[in-house]
């Protein structure tokens, strides 16, 4: 199967880039890129998702709780 992505509206987003195998799925077909360019991030935050918590945490800040569970976070 060959699948051209030029003169798509995504064409100078993924110049460059390396192109993965093709998933197909019955309504559509999904192409991965990659880039193996690196990004340095001066601050990152971790986030844990649970079904009543979104809790992150960060060095300098500490942790980060945003909870349903209990009212105290």
């Amino acid at each position: 199967m060959t699948i051209s992505w030029r003169s798509t509206w995504f064409e100078h987003r993924v110049r460059g880039w390396a192109v993965g195998e093709a998933i197909i799925f019955d309504d559509r077909v999904v192409i991965p890129f990659k880039s193996s360019e690196e990004i340095y991030v001066r601050r990152v935050i971790g986030w844990d998702s649970n079904e009543l918590s979104l809790d992150g945490y960060e060095p300098s800040i500490g942790f980060i709780c945003r909870s349903k569970a209990s009212p105290e976070h």
